[in-house]
C-alpha cells in the first residue's frame, strides 16, 4: 500500500495523477481469501499453460488470442502493455474471460506512441494462483514497437512465434525435429534476418567458438562465433548466441537479431584480431522482456576507448561503427551505469569486424 498511499497524497496536493484500481488488478484480487472467503487450494502452485497462441496486428493496436488450460480452472486472463522505461509502473492493461473451452482474446490498444514495449500475459486461477507469460523468468517474450503516429510493429514477435518450435527442438537436440522445423520456417517465406536466426538456432555448434578473428579468413568475422581471448560477465556464465536462462533468441526494441553476446554488467569480452581488420560495427542494448536495469557499453582497441554509449535502459538500441585498423586486440565491455548491477542484462547484437 506504500506506493498507493504516496500517490494518493500527491493527488490530494495536486502533485500527481493519484492512484486507482484497474479492472485487471481487481480481477486478480477477486480470488484472494479476503474477498472470496475461501482458502481452498491456496497452496497449489500456478500451472496454467497456453496453446495455439496467435498475435494479430490491427494497425494501431493488436490482439492476442490463445487457449488456456489449468487446474483449478482459470477465471480471467490479464494483458499488460509495458512500454520501455519506468519499470512496470506505467504499464496499461486489458482483460479477457476464457470461454468454457479456455479460448480467450485480449485487445491491446492502450499503447504508448513512439516507444518500444513488451506484452505480458497473466492467467489467474480460482485458488488465487497466477501464471505469468512473457516475463523475465520465462523463455519467451512478446515485444512490439509503436511509431509516433501510433502504428504498431510486431515483426520481432511474429518472428519469435515462428521460431519458437525450432528453438524448443534445438534445446532438446532433436535432429529429426530440427529438420522438420527448418522446413516449416522456410515454407513460411520469412525475411532473410529470420532465416539467419533459424540457421543459428539449428546449428548444433552455434555456441562453440570457431577461429579467432586473427586467424579467420574472408571479408568479415562474426564475433559471437569467434574464439575469445577472455570473457567474463557480472552474473551467470559467459555464453554466446543465447541468454543463460534458456532464451535462445535475441531482440531489443522489437528488433530481432540472429547472433548476440550475453554480457551482464560488469562484463568484458576480448578478442585477438591481429591487426587484420578495418571496421567493427554492431548494436548494444538490454534484451526485450527485462524489467529495470541500465548499462553503459564501451568499445576499446588496444586499450584505447573508441566508443562509449549513453546510459542505456530496456527498449533502447545503441548502434556503433568504429575503425579498428591496425589494432591487435579489441574489447567490448559493459558497465553498470553507476547504479549497481541489478537486472543489468547487457547484450551485444551482431557485432562484426570487416576488412
Amino acid at each position: 500500500m506504500g506506493s498507493g498511499n504516496r500517490t494518493y497524497g500527491e493527488d490530494l496536493r495536486g502533485e500527481g495523477k493519484g492512484s486507482f484500481l484497474t479492472l485487471a488488478h481487481g480481477l486478480k484480487l477477486a480470488s484472494h481469501p479476503i474477498f472470496c472467503g475461501s482458502v481452498k487450494g491456496i497452496d497449489s502452485p500456478a500451472n496454467a499453460e497456453l496453446h495455439e497462441v496467435k498475435v494479430v496486428n490491427e494497425g494501431k493496436s493488436f490482439t492476442y488470442s490463445a487457449r488456456v488450460t489449468a487446474n483449478p480452472p482459470p477465471y480471467a486472463v490479464l494483458g499488460y502493455m509495458d512500454p520501455e522505461g519506468g519499470g512496470d509502473y506505467d504499464a496499461t492493461t486489458c482483460t479477457a474471460i476464457p470461454d468454457k473451452d479456455g479460448n480467450f482474446k485480449l485487445e491491446a490498444g492502450a499503447l504508448a506512441a513512439g516507444k518500444a514495449g513488451v506484452f505480458r500475459v497473466v492467467v489467474v486461477q480460482a485458488n488465487g494462483a497466477a501464471s505469468s507469460f512473457a516475463g523475465a523468468s520465462t523463455p519467451f517474450t512478446y515485444p512490439y514497437l509503436v511509431a509516433k503516429d501510433g502504428t504498431v510493429d510486431l515483426a520481432a514477435t511474429e518472428a519469435r512465434l515462428l521460431l519458437l518450435p525450432l528453438a524448443k527442438a534445438a534445446e532438446k537436440k532433436d535432429a529429426a525435429a530440427l529438420a522438420k522445423e527448418i522446413a516449416r520456417v522456410k515454407a513460411a517465406n520469412p525475411s532473410q534476418a529470420v532465416l539467419e536466426a533459424a540457421k543459428v538456432l539449428a546449428d548444433p555448434a552455434a555456441d562453440k567458438p570457431g577461429a579467432s578473428p586473427a586467424q579467420a579468413t574472408g571479408d568479415k568475422c562474426d564475433l559471437p562465433t569467434a574464439a575469445v581471448k577472455s570473457a567474463k560477465v557480472g552474473w551467470g556464465r559467459a555464453v554466446m548466441n543465447r541468454l543463460p536462462d534458456s532464451d535462445l533468441l535475441f531482440s531489443c526494441g522489437s528488433r530481432l537479431f540472429s547472433r548476440g553476446i550475453y554480457a551482464h554488467a560488469n562484463a568484458s569480452h576480448v578478442w585477438d584480431v591481429g591487426g587484420k581488420w578495418k571496421t567493427l560495427s554492431g548494436h548494444a542494448g538490454l534484451p526485450d522482456g527485462r524489467d529495470g536495469g541500465s548499462c553503459v557499453f564501451v568499445v576499446k582497441a588496444d586499450g584505447k576507448e573508441l566508443w562509449r554509449s549513453k546510459k542505456t535502459e530496456p527498449g533502447t538500441l545503441r548502434s556503433f561503427e568504429v575503425s579498428v585498423e591496425g589494432a591487435k586486440e579489441i574489447e567490448l565491455s559493459v558497465e553498470d551505469a553507476g547504479d549497481g548491477i541489478g537486472s543489468d542484462w547487457g547484450c551485444w547484437f551482431e557485432p562484426v569486424v570487416t576488412r
